[in-house]
C-alpha cells in the first residue's frame, strides 16, 4: 500500500499543478482586447507548460517510489546509514582516554 506521502506526490501535487496551469491560461487568454492582448497567445504555452510539469512530477514520485521499493527489498533503509559500532571499553582502553569522572 502506497503511503499518503505518495498519493500526495503521485497524484495530487500534478493535479495542482495542472490546475494552476489552467486558470493562468485562462487569465491570459482573458487579456484579449485589453492592452496586454499579446498575452493572449500565451496561454496554450502556460497549459503546456504546467502539463510537462505535472508530467515531470509525476515521473519523479514514481522513481522514488521505485528506489524505495528496492531499498526495503534489500534491507537497506534510505534515512540511516550503518556505522561500525563501538562498545564502551573500547573507548576506554584507548591510551588518549580521559578517566570518567565518577562521583
Amino acid at each position: 500500500m502506497m503511503s499518503a506521502r505518495g498519493v500526495w506526490r503521485l497524484v495530487v501535487l500534478p493535479v495542482y499543478i495542472l490546475v494552476a496551469g489552467a486558470v493562468f491560461a485562462l487569465a491570459l487568454r482573458n487579456t484579449a482586447g485589453s492592452i496586454l492582448s499579446p498575452l493572449a497567445s500565451l496561454a496554450p504555452w502556460a497549459m503546456l507548460l504546467a502539463g510537462i510539469l505535472a508530467l515531470l512530477s509525476m515521473i519523479g514520485s514514481l522513481l522514488r517510489w521505485r528506489r524505495r521499493l528496492a531499498a526495503v527489498r534489500h534491507g537497506h533503509s534510505s534515512r540511516a546509514r550503518e556505522c561500525p559500532q563501538r562498545h564502551v571499553d573500547d573507548w576506554e582502553n584507548e591510551p588518549d582516554a580521559q578517566p570518567a569522572g565518577r562521583s
